[in-house]
């Protein structure tokens, strides 16, 4: 099994995601977009903390377009063979949205 990527990742991800959205039959074009996120929240009654919570959340975007047809995908697994099926789900749903 694949590591995870970070977020520091994107930019060696992001041409490979292209390059293999590219080889798929009829995508004229499509938009990849990573967002990361980091955070604490800390909840306080009467006075005192209640609860802290840190908070660490990255995903990854792809729309596609075929024609005036689009779809979007956004996944949570940041593995490879997980972002390959993002991809292809991407590409066939973009066959059948108007």
């Amino acid at each position: 099994m694949s590591e995870p990527i970070v977020l520091q990742d994107y930019q060696a991800l992001l041409p490979r995601l292209a390059d293999l959205l590219s080889s798929y039959a009829g995508i004229g074009a499509f938009e990849l977009v990573g967002v990361g996120s980091n955070g604490t929240s800390v909840s306080v009654r009467d006075g005192a903390v209640e609860d802290f919570e840190t908070l660490n959340e990255q995903s990854l975007s792809m729309v596609v377009y075929r024609g005036q047809r689009k779809a979007c995908v956004t996944t949570t697994d940041l593995q490879w063979p997980a972002l390959v099926r993002a991809a292809e789900k991407a590409c066939s749903l973009s066959r059948y949205t108007a």
